[in-house]
């Protein structure tokens, strides 16, 4: 607990300012006991609740053998940090030797999808684990652990077929998109007002402009130095950031958006903005 008087006061109290004191000393006494250290906080803060793994996904029930080029989703219940979801944090082998992999991380799906980059070995015990040291954007650590064991058959898995391409006048467009979201007078909007847009941004410019501007400006007060779209790494990128801030902490400056009161986005339309930059934002 803090002191009741500070040491900087004067070194005389007044009869005024000793009753008081005697009164809370009074009154402290009479509450009773408690177990609370001196040097706590009489109001604990509220605990954030924790960052863990809510779900571990295979091309086969875990309990099968899995195809010798193996998918792995593992989802969280946190905007996973992607400076530290990597190796050797994350991990992907057999007992002791672990194997190259790719990770593919996903803020608006709260998720890391694992590939390895060689096929494994058919008939063999892997492991995919993620230690401590995987933390969410809120710098909570991952509690507990993830070790979780899969066997390999000897047979592949067919390629996915590619995910269509995703253009910026896709995510622009329609009642939902970014322009009827985000260009409104006084925000976003090129016809604003004397102002200018927000943050020197508007969403209802050509494509091309756009396109440009988001790809090559860094983010106002963004510590990281981050781009507010970084082509090919949309979990890189402040524009994805800004706009999922609303679903829990992300680092940031100002507030989220929407703004507070404003729905959220989509959550389709969130994913297709990450499908967009890591297709190259073009």
């Amino acid at each position: 607990m803090r002191p009741l008087v500070s040491g900087s006061g004067p070194a005389t109290l007044s009869l005024f300012e000793r009753v008081g004191l005697a009164a809370v000393a009074a009154i402290l006494w009479a509450l009773p006991a408690c177990s609370v250290p001196t040097d706590a906080e009489f109001f604990p803060a509220a605990q954030d609740p924790p960052f863990t793994v809510t779900a571990v996904a295979f091309p086969q029930p875990q309990e099968q053998p899995q195809p010798i080029n193996p998918t792995i989703t593992v989802a969280v219940s946190d905007f996973p940090d992607p400076a530290t979801a990597q190796f050797p944090a994350v991990q992907l082998g057999r007992r002791g030797q672990a194997i190259e992999f790719l990770v593919e991380l996903s803020l608006a799906s709260k998720q890391l999808v694992i590939r390895p980059r060689r096929q494994l070995l058919p008939e063999n015990d892997y492991f995919v684990s993620l230690s401590k040291e995987v933390q969410a954007l809120s710098g909570r650590a991952l509690e507990p652990p993830l070790s979780v064991r899969f066997r390999t058959g000897n047979f592949v898995v067919p390629a996915p077929a590619p995910e269509a391409e995703v253009t910026l006048g896709q995510l622009l467009s329609g009642p939902a998109g970014l322009a009827a979201r985000c260009a409104q007078p006084g925000c976003h909007s090129a016809a604003g007002g004397g102002g200018g847009p927000a943050q020197g941004l508007a969403f209802d410019w050509g494509e091309a402009q756009l396109a440009s501007y988001l790809t090559t400006r860094r983010a106002r007060g963004s510590f990281e130095g981050l781009l507010l779209v970084q082509p090919g790494a949309p979990e890189r990128s402040y524009l994805v950031r800004k706009l999922i801030a609303s679903g829990g902490f992300a680092r940031i400056a100002g507030a989220p958006m929407p703004p507070a009161g404003a729905p959220p986005l989509d959550a389709s339309l969130l994913r297709a903005l990450e499908l967009w930059i890591r297709q190259g934002a073009h």
